[in-house]
């Protein structure tokens, strides 16, 4: 109605709005194999949908991403010697002070 208040008598459709591009499960799968690291975001964009598009497909998939990953990394010999000075500066201290009792921890 707005359209053809300003002028717009036009009948053909015009480009936007409307549904998005459909995306292919095999499509998505492949790239998945090829990186599986690939965040979502990194799907949406490459197969240019939203990203609640690829989270409801990879769902649908029974694919669930686990990033929770511990790697080993090697600490240099100036980092070796700083964790050895904290660790006796805080037995020092706790030996003076007994500090170490009066730490609360969580989970």
């Amino acid at each position: 109605m707005l359209s053809y208040q300003t002028g717009d008598t036009s009948l053909e459709d015009k480009k936007g709005g409307g549904r998005n591009r459909v995306l292919e499960n095999e499509e998505l799968r492949t790239l998945v194999e090829q990186n599986p690291c690939i965040t979502v975001k990194e799907l949406a964009q490459e197969l240019d949908v939203s990203t609640g598009t690829i989270s409801n497909h990879l769902k649908a998939s029974n694919k669930t991403k686990k990033m929770d990953t511990w790697i080993t990394h090697e600490l240099t010999n100036e980092q070796c010697l700083r964790r050895m000075e904290i660790c006796s500066s805080l037995l020092l201290r706790h030996k003076n002070e007994s500090f170490l009792k009066r730490i609360i921890t969580c989970d």
